[in-house]
C-alpha cells in the first residue's frame, strides 16, 4: 500500500449536520473565496470574521476545535487585509501536500466546491425557477415546485498500471503542456461501478485489458466538483494504442527510464499535491503496491 496516504481517518472538521438547520452565519470566522481562489496568508489559509464587511457569507462549513468556520464569497469591492492574497486553490494543495493533518486544505477545498456549487446552480434543474440556499448553504430550494437540490459531486478514477516487469504506464492528454506525462483517468458513468470505469477508461484510452484492480485511496478535486478515486491495476499485455483524443500519447517506463527523462526534460510529473503526484512519487519509491 503507499505510504502515508492523506485523509485515511476521520474529518479533522467537525461537519456539525445536525447545526445547519440553527447555525447563525454572521458568527464565527470565514474562509474567503473568488472565482475558485482561496485568502491566503504565505502559504497558509487565512480566516476572517464572518461579519468583514465586503464578503457575503454563503455556507456554514462546520466547526473546528468549537468555533464556526463559514465560507464567504469575496464582493468586488472586497480588498485583501495586508499581507494576504487571493490564490488559486492548486498553490495551496501543493503547499498542503506534506501536511495531512492540517484541516485548512479540507476547509479551503470544501468551500470552493460549495462556493462553485451556488455559483453554477442558481436555478431549478427540475423547473428552470431560481433557487433560494436553505440548511446553512447545503441545500438550493426551489418554492415553485418543491424541489431540493444538494451538492454534486462527480467520481472520477485514475489508476496506476504496471505490468508484469514492474513498468508503469505513463500517458498524455492533448490539453495538458508539453512533456505532460501522467496516469489513465476519467469519469464513472451512471451504472458502472468505480473498478468497472477502470476497466473501461484503460481499455477506451490506451487498448489495454487488466487485472488485479485495486482501490488505493481518494481525494476531492473541486475543479470544478470532483472525487478523484486512485487504483492500482496490473496489465495483461504491454500492446498500447492510444485513442488520439482522450490520450495521444503513452509509454512504458521503468523507474530507470522515468528518472532518465525527468533529468533530460523530456517528461514532467503531475502537480505535487494532486493524488496522480502521489501515485507517481510513490511509485517511485517502492515500484510495487
Amino acid at each position: 500500500m503507499l505510504p502515508e496516504w492523506p485523509l485515511v481517518g476521520s474529518s479533522l472538521l467537525d461537519r456539525d449536520d445536525a447545526g445547519r438547520d440553527s447555525v447563525d452565519l454572521t458568527q464565527g470566522r470565514a474562509m474567503v473565496v473568488r472565482d475558485g481562489a482561496v485568502l491566503l496568508e504565505g502559504e497558509s489559509l487565512t480566516l476572517v470574521d464572518a461579519r468583514e464587511a465586503g464578503v457575503e457569507v454563503l455556507a456554514y462549513l462546520g466547526r473546528l476545535d468549537g468555533e464556526a468556520i463559514t465560507v464567504a464569497v469575496a464582493l468586488e469591492a472586497w480588498a485583501e487585509p495586508d499581507g494576504t492574497r487571493l490564490a488559486p486553490l492548486r498553490q495551496l494543495v501543493r503547499a498542503a501536500r506534506d501536511r495531512a493533518d492540517d484541516p485548512e486544505l479540507e476547509i479551503a477545498v470544501a468551500g470552493v466546491a460549495l462556493a462553485r456549487w451556488h455559483e453554477r446552480h442558481p436555478r431549478c434543474a427540475q423547473c428552470g425557477a431560481r433557487t433560494i440556499a436553505t440548511r446553512a448553504g447545503w441545500v438550493r430550494h426551489c418554492d415553485a415546485c418543491g424541489a431540493d437540490h444538494y451538492p454534486r459531486t462527480d467520481p472520477a478514477i485514475i489508476v496506476l498500471v504496471t505490468d508484469d516487469d514492474g513498468r508503469a504506464l505513463f500517458a498524455h492528454a492533448p490539453h495538458w503542456p508539453e512533456g505532460r506525462y501522467s496516469h489513465v483517468a476519467g469519469y464513472a458513468e451512471p451504472g458502472e461501478s468505480l473498478e468497472q470505469a477502470v476497466h473501461r477508461e484503460v481499455a477506451e484510452e490506451v487498448g489495454l485489458t487488466v487485472t488485479d484492480v485495486r482501490y488505493v485511496g481518494s481525494q476531492p478535486w473541486p475543479f470544478p466538483a470532483s472525487l478523484m478515486v486512485a487504483f492500482s491495476a496490473r496489465a495483461t499485455s504491454t500492446a498500447i494504442r492510444v485513442d488520439g483524443v482522450e490520450i495521444v500519447d503513452a509509454m512504458w517506463l521503468s523507474e530507470e527510464d522515468l528518472k532518465a527523462c525527468m533529468e533530460e526534460g523530456s517528461v514532467a510529473p503531475p502537480p505535487s499535491g494532486s493524488i496522480a503526484w502521489r501515485l507517481y512519487s510513490s511509485w517511485m519509491r517502492t515500484l510495487t503496491f
